[in-house]
């Protein structure tokens, strides 16, 4: 009789076993943002704009000619973690140029407009450098001009760059209100990144890498109405990095590549 017992013990806890299975851990429940420029689009001057999903872009002179690789680019809604309510309008940043350092790079900042008929009017942001080191934005209206799609769809950026992953990041910037030096930052393949100053705010932001040049734009000290944040980086041998800002203060950073950030 114990043998049975032990037999039929035996033959559960195998069942058991064979049955479960581990919960599904979900370690991001982000959702992708949705970028409504990804495609070819016709410009009132007759020639093309193309961004491509890859974050690139370029200009071309013939629907159908491939555009040289002309800048990187990125899109922000307002959106994600700590988006302010006064907030929301869409721009876009592209840079260009010489990207071996973010002094060099030719930086271009855009309200943009989704109009009814399906059509985008972008309007250059001319930004003016103040004293305290921050831009002041003001809309080049007489400049304005709107983009047809041609081909294409919207849908969410797929990037491939070195700086994707988690990180903590040191400054040599103010600590206040309970903050300490370190941040922890999560460089998203669509074009979007989670910052988080310990002990502070914790908010989403835009990005794009260009080569040397890194541009974030978003919330509180990357936020829209000072314009963009510009930085060189240089990666090291380690696999990790430093950031040197133009302008915004001229702060530098050390980026440390972590298997998991600290989070709020």
């Amino acid at each position: 009789m114990k043998k049975d017992r032990a037999a039929f013990l035996l033959v559960f806890l195998f069942m058991l076993g064979s049955c479960y299975t581990e919960p599904e851990i979900i370690s991001d429940s982000y959702t992708p943002q949705v970028n409504p420029l990804t495609g070819t689009w016709r410009a009132e001057d007759g020639g093309y704009w193309v961004f491509k999903g890859d974050g690139t872009g370029g200009r071309a002179e013939d629907e159908t000619a491939e555009p040289e690789d002309t800048f990187s680019y990125l899109y922000w809604q307002g959106r994600g973690a700590g988006v302010k309510p006064s907030q929301g309008l869409n721009t876009l940043v592209t840079a260009g140029g010489d990207s071996s350092d973010a002094a060099a790079a030719t930086v271009k900042q855009y309200i943009f407009t989704q109009n009814s008929n399906g059509t985008v009017t972008l309007t250059p942001q001319n930004l003016e450098l103040q004293g305290n080191d921050y831009y002041r934005v003001t809309p080049d209206t007489a400049a304005a001009f709107t983009l047809t799609r041609v081909s294409g769809g919207a849908g969410a950026l797929s990037l491939n760059n070195p700086l994707i992953g988690e990180w903590h990041a040191d400054w040599n910037g103010s600590e206040h209100d309970g903050s300490v030096p370190t941040w922890s930052y999560k460089f998203r393949t669509d074009g979007t990144v989670r910052t988080y100053h310990h002990g502070l705010h914790q908010f989403d932001n835009g990005y794009l890498v260009r080569n040397k040049v890194l541009v974030l734009l978003g919330e509180w000290r990357f936020d829209n109405s000072l314009g963009y944040t510009s930085s060189t980086i240089t990666l090291g041998a380690d696999g990790n990095f430093t950031a040197k800002e133009f302008h915004h203060g001229a702060l530098e950073w050390v980026f440390r590549r972590v298997d998991a950030a600290v989070w709020k």
